[in-house]
């Protein structure tokens, strides 16, 4: 009697946990350790990133959990910067220009050679709205010929500049390919900067080239080669005119210029992190929980980097984003480690999120287990910074999470606001993309966020403790066999578009994808690609029979397009070319 007594007594035991007392020295020394200037940022691919993962795959070892399949690092490429090769070469009537002095190669450009015309295409726009337009090629002929363009844009002092949205260097190239321009050379005029200095370079995180030689070039080269056409047509000069004038102004000139470009792209390894707490109930240790967090940041900051303040160049800590959500994880791993849990859960710190969600999106397409046995997924992202109220994201993208937070908050002290989203800026998204509950731990932005001045003095460590503890009994209610959850879709699967694009697909774009094209990460039900037969793993080759070439060419052609137009999309799917239509 007494034996049947204890073992109906055994899972309330279990199941009725207090909620653990979070160590403040763990998580100090897991936020001091990873924002510490030893890791230089955490820039993936760095030697510094490759310590910083062996530390996170250490302690989630120490905390008790275990490998999973023999597996704790999962590495991938990505793209980490680039160097200019032996083959640039720039000449012009008897001139062999310098490189890095005199010219530079962009970092999108196409390795490859032209001898051609030159051609002065102002500041590159063919812009045409409805009640604001500019063309900066009409009545010149520029089919295989260099373009010639003014970096910016007529209004550069104005933050409101009409020209914004089209100032960007790809978004001129291609433009210019559209004219059938064969390389385009850049310029940066006075207005922009009084130094005549070649800009320093940036690197995009996407292996994508331009297709043509795209080459940065001095005022003083520039004038080099546009007075030997007309002494007038100075740089400065054609500057002040446009701008002054608010026209364009362009000219073909029949001055050849020989030039080549060769960029190397940089691949560096990374990793996510991995390891998992086995269930210990048979009906449901073959489902799993994953709880994540990225661990890498900005590193030494600059152009390209995503920091705010790109014209520093300091280590970038990220003790807030994401050092706070690691040594959350972390500890949340030791919390779990020491109970029985029905559902098995894994712990994984991705890698390169800051580059676009590279690390969770690589998890996805290469899952330990069978994607179908994942219930759910918890991903923090910067929890440092508590103040009163934490944000919990995604809360709609289960029937259950409403209730099971519920319970939750009634025995909280802290506010939980809450938002029914399953996208957002953080590695959740990649799940949710899945069809796969998400939620999202958020403690809010600050005025550090993306600037050295993130760092670990900074943390609110008695509110990570908060907020552990509110994760800690929502994660213990998911982990319960008895808890089932039922996916929903709730919001759109693509991200708010920055660019003031008056159209959607309603696609999520794969920006790891290296082939040719546009790769559909994922369609959001019910929207325009949805309606029109477009699916996940399709790539767009071509919008109104205008190519498209990459995630760049894709943005260009959709800001044309306007609301209850009917859109030509061609696609490739299973290597075969498919024509939809697409209603917007």
């Amino acid at each position: 009697m007494k034996v049947i007594f204890v073992l109906l007594l055994l899972p309330l035991l279990i199941f009725s946990q207090t909620t653990p007392d979070f160590s403040e020295t763990n998580l100090k020394k897991h936020l001091l350790f990873l924002s510490g200037d030893s890791l230089k940022g955490r820039f993936p691919g760095t030697p510094e990133d490759k310590v910083a993962a062996d530390y996170i795959a250490g302690e989630l070892l120490n905390a008790g959990l275990m490998r999973l399949n023999n597996v704790q690092l999962q590495s991938f490429k990505v793209i980490t910067g680039f160097e200019t090769g032996q083959n640039n070469k720039l000449s012009f009537d008897g001139i062999d220009f310098i490189p890095e002095k005199d010219f530079s190669p962009v970092s999108f450009s196409s390795d490859t050679s032209l001898t051609a015309e030159v051609v002065f295409a102002g500041y590159g726009f063919d812009i045409s709205e409805e009640k604001f337009t500019w063309n900066d090629y009409q009545n010149i002929d520029c089919e295989g010929k260099w373009v010639l363009i003014l970096r910016s844009d007529p209004e550069n002092d104005n933050p409101d500049s009409k020209f914004i949205n089209y100032a960007k260097l790809r978004s001129k190239v291609i433009t210019a390919v559209d004219h059938k321009a064969a390389g385009v050379l850049f310029v940066t005029g006075k207005r922009v900067e009084k130094d005549d200095q070649l800009p320093p370079q940036s690197f995009d995180k996407i292996a994508a080239d331009a297709g043509i030689p795209v080459i940065s070039i001095t005022r003083k080269t520039a004038d080099q080669i546009l007075i030997r056409y007309n002494d007038t047509m100075m740089i400065d000069n054609l500057e002040n005119r446009i701008c002054k004038s608010k026209m364009p102004f362009s000219f073909e000139t029949d001055q050849i210029l020989n030039g080549s470009a060769e960029i190397k792209i940089n691949e560096s390894e990374t990793y996510n992190i991995m390891a998992y707490i086995p269930g210990y109930n048979l009906m449901y240790s073959d489902q799993y929980i994953v709880v994540g967090a990225h661990y890498d940041h900005l590193g030494m900051g600059g152009q390209g980097s995503g920091s705010r303040e790109p014209d520093v160049k300091a280590i970038h800590h990220g003790a807030d984003d994401n050092a706070s959500g690691v040594a959350g994880i972390i500890e949340l791993a030791r919390a779990f480690s020491k109970i029985s849990t029905d559902r098995s859960i894994i712990f994984v710190a991705f890698g390169a999120e800051e580059m676009g969600l590279l690390g969770s999106k690589h998890f996805v397409e290469n899952l330990p287990v069978p994607k179908e046995k994942i219930v759910a997924m918890l991903n923090f992202d910067m929890i440092g910074r508590f103040e009163e109220k934490i944000s919990v994201g995604g809360t709609g993208t289960a029937l259950q999470f409403d209730s099971l937070l519920n319970m939750v908050s009634e025995k909280s002290k802290i506010e939980i606001v809450r938002s029914a989203e399953g996208y957002g800026p953080s590695d959740h998204a990649s799940f949710y993309s899945e069809n796969i509950p998400v939620l999202y731990f958020n403690s809010g932005i600050h005025g550090d966020y993306h600037t050295p001045a993130d760092s670990e003095e900074k943390i609110n460590y008695k509110g990570m403790k908060e907020i552990l503890g509110v994760s800690f009994e929502l994660l213990n209610q998911i982990q319960k066999g008895q808890n089932s959850l039922s996916f929903r879709e709730a919001g759109s699967k693509t991200k708010s578009s920055r660019n003031n694009l008056k159209v959607t697909f309603g696609i999520i774009p794969d920006f790891a994808t290296k082939v040719k094209g546009m790769g559909v990460g994922g369609v959001n039900k019910g929207g325009p690609a949805d309606h029109a037969g477009i699916v996940k793993g399709d790539v767009i080759v071509a919008i109104n029979g205008e190519k498209v070439e990459d995630i760049y060419e894709y943005m260009q052609r959709l800001s044309k397009l306007k609301p209850g137009q009917t859109a030509v999309v061609e696609i490739v799917r299973n290597n075969d070319k498919k024509i939809l239509l697409i209603q917007l």
